[in-house]
């Protein structure tokens, strides 16, 4: 599932979902159950930012210190390395990586 409004992502198993509320822009929101969360990332520029993911899905932000339009990207340390928390699964890179996968 793939969120514009906010700063996450989730992947789910797709089992389980349902509509939830509209925003006042007219977002259709979806209540997806934890247990069939595979895995979620928050990003932040800011560290100090109210969680919006619960800490069983991701206990803290990657990106950390990344503004936007900055020229810089993150990436996850290792693929596979999923620790749920993306402060330390995830890595600043100061140059972008459009498209970048790891070899």
């Amino acid at each position: 599932m793939i969120n514009l409004v906010h700063d996450f992502v989730i992947l789910g198993d797709g089992s389980d979902y349902y509509p939830g509320e509209v925003s006042e822009h007219g977002y259709q929101y979806y209540h997806v159950p934890i247990r069939t969360i595979l895995d979620g990332v928050e990003y932040s520029a800011n560290p100090n930012k109210l969680k919006e993911l619960t800490n069983q899905v991701d206990a803290g932000f990657a990106g950390v210190g990344i503004s936007k339009y900055s020229g810089k990207s993150t990436e996850r340390r290792q693929p596979g390395f999923d620790t749920n928390n993306s402060s330390l699964d995830f890595i600043v890179l100061d140059h972008p990586t459009p498209g970048y996968s790891h070899e």
